[in-house]
């Protein structure tokens, strides 16, 4: 009889797959991060675009924000957003140069 029980097998077995489960987890948390920050950047980014510069500005809002609250809004998030591309970028740089190559090589 073999000296390995059903349970450790088993632990063996999903061992690989729960830590390639988790960095699955991790890149989908991070594309929808990407696709949220993404959208919330482009509205404040509308909202400052049409909102009026100088004294005009102070009573000024778009969708419930202020004009400073936009701008805090787009510049942080901005920050945030190319870190989380680069966080995919490096979370995908295997599929990302297998594609280069292929797209090379044609």
């Amino acid at each position: 009889m073999s000296s390995i029980t059903s349970t450790e097998r088993e632990e063996g077995i999903q061992s690989p797959k729960k830590s390639s489960k988790s960095v699955l987890k991790i890149k989908a948390l991070t594309s929808l991060s990407l696709f949220i920050l993404g959208l919330i950047v482009t509205v404040t980014g509308i909202g400052l675009w049409i909102a009026p510069s100088g004294p005009f500005s102070r009573g000024f809002t778009f969708l419930g924000m202020s004009k400073p609250l936009m701008l805090d809004l787009h510049i942080w998030l901005g920050f945030l957003l190319v870190f989380l591309v680069l966080a995919h970028l490096v979370l995908n740089a295997k599929m990302f140069f297998q594609e280069w190559k292929q797209f090379l090589k044609s």
